[in-house]
């Protein structure tokens, strides 16, 4: 019993990751653009500690 829900349930896993991959494949150019931005914000955080650490 407990091997056919395991079962179900890797299934109900794959059909999910399938959804997924589909949604991101159609909405891809809006989920790259936050990704793109992130990294933008993460240069401008890092120059403001290291001058703070060469005054100290």
């Amino acid at each position: 019993m407990r091997k056919i829900t395991v079962f179900i349930l890797f299934l109900i896993v794959l059909i999910w990751l399938a959804i997924g991959v589909f949604w991101t494949g159609n909405g891809s150019k809006q989920i790259t653009i936050p990704d793109n931005s992130s990294p933008i914000l993460l240069p401008q955080e890092t120059p403001t500690v290291t001058p703070t650490d060469l005054s100290k």
